[in-house]
């Protein structure tokens, strides 16, 4: 299945929740008729996106399909304008009479200066919704990076304090290997000493013996 035609049977789909949802708007009252408002709002927007999606594709269609699906495109941008007056006229509605229902699917083609106005604010107020959600993305990246910059802060303080830590052990490390060395040298000093003590002994009994054999 091609993007377009996963893009239009989005819309088809949206477009049946779109009408159920007009039909049943006189229906309600109050804050459930103002839910019902907006959630209706929000799929005819959704709608209006997929169709200006399907219209940035027509452009890698090849040549000999991009006409029938500019034709179908066309006639989609009718459907949402149908659907936003069809929603207008839900809100109107009072009841679920049959007459409202037949005044709630009956258009006319007059006023069109007046559609086009509310065409218009419509289409200004998705752009402001989209810079909104744009603005907030970007906060949001801030955040993130803000975030991020703040913990490479914090892992170099860490890495620092390391670093100072095995400054301290070298510095450690080296008084150790002096003393050693000094211990080392004692050592050795003390053992030429005793070899010499050692051997002078061993050579006064010598001379000793010697003396004591020649009498």
């Amino acid at each position: 299945m091609s993007l377009i035609q996963e893009h239009e049977n989005e819309f088809r789909d949206l477009s049946k929740s779109i009408l159920k949802r007009c039909e049943n708007i006189p229906d309600l009252k109050g804050d459930l008729k103002t839910a019902e408002q907006n959630t209706t709002q929000n799929e005819i927007d959704d709608a209006a996106e997929i169709v200006e999606q399907m219209e940035m594709e027509i452009i890698n269609l090849p040549s000999s399909e991009r006409q029938s699906v500019k034709a179908r495109v066309a006639g989609y941008k009718k459907d949402i304008k149908d659907m936003e007056k069809r929603l207008r006229r839900a809100m109107a509605a009072l009841s679920n009479s049959q007459s409202a229902r037949d005044e709630l699917f009956d258009f006319d083609d007059g006023d069109d200066a007046r559609e086009a106005l509310i065409d218009n604010t419509q289409r200004l107020d998705r752009t402001s919704r989209r810079l909104d959600n744009g603005h907030r993305a970007a906060l949001e990246a801030v955040d993130v990076g803000a975030g991020a910059i703040s913990e490479l802060h914090r892992q170099r303080e860490t890495i620092e304090r390391s670093r100072g830590r095995l400054r301290g052990m070298d510095g450690d490390l080296s008084a150790s290997s002096k003393l050693l060395r000094g211990i080392y040298n004692r050592a050795i000093r003390n053992r030429v000493m005793t070899a010499l003590i050692t051997g002078g002994l061993i050579l006064t009994i010598i001379v000793i013996a010697i003396l004591v054999a020649t009498k």
